[in-house]
């Protein structure tokens, strides 16, 4: 579930998440998706700034879990940091990369 607001409602939105306990829950089984709240991660998009002037807890229970938020989360094999740099998803396909072209230069030697 992705949801957005603007600068001024961040702090409403946060409260309105915890105020319906299960509520993304409900949404996702309405949308018929399972949601495995042991696997469920939370991240909060914004800048450096942005993300100081939140609340300190910014946690959000998913079913009977407490998610923390996290600086790095996963979606369809990309990673996605707090800033949207995307370092991390970048350094991971770079090394990917050149394990598979040392790969390559090994089995040159193999095939005439």
């Amino acid at each position: 579930m992705c949801s957005t607001w603007p600068r001024s409602n961040r702090a409403t939105e946060v409260e309105h998440l915890h105020r319906r306990p299960g509520g993304l829950v409900r949404i996702s089984s309405a949308e018929t998706q399972r949601v495995n709240a042991s696997k469920t991660e939370l991240i909060w998009f914004g800048s450096r700034t942005a993300l100081s002037k939140m609340a300190t807890n910014r946690s959000v229970t998913v079913g009977s879990v407490d998610v923390q938020p996290t600086d790095i989360v996963r979606n369809l094999g990309v990673l996605l940091d707090s800033e949207l740099t995307m370092k991390q998803h970048v350094n991971k396909v770079a090394s990917a990369c050149f394990y598979h072209l040392r790969r390559l230069r090994q089995l040159k030697r193999h095939v005439s």
